[in-house]
């Protein structure tokens, strides 16, 4: 699935995924997709909705996030990752 435009929700994702996990599919499910906050990240994991999550964008926007979130200091401030047109390389 591409990613979702800069109107859909954060996480909008989840409910492809979460349908393919109750249709009992065996395989780990990965989900991305506008998931720029952590605690999302975990609610998503934490509900079942997806085995894994893949950071994209959130990583190009912050590729240090990983490392600082294991010291709780995380949080993506370049909403602007969230749109297309913010990736063209001049």
């Amino acid at each position: 699935m591409a990613s979702p435009p800069y109107y859909m929700p954060e996480g909008s994702n989840t409910d492809i995924t979460s349908a393919i996990k109750k249709a009992g599919v065996k395989t780990p499910i990965w989900v991305a997709g506008k998931i720029m906050d952590p605690s999302l990240a975990e609610e998503i994991l934490k509900d079942g909705k997806a085995d894994y999550i893949g950071l994209g964008r959130g990583l190009m926007a912050d590729p240090i996030g990983p490392t600082r979130l294991k010291k709780v200091e995380w949080k993506i401030s370049a909403n602007v990752f969230a749109t297309t047109d913010a990736l063209k390389i001049s």
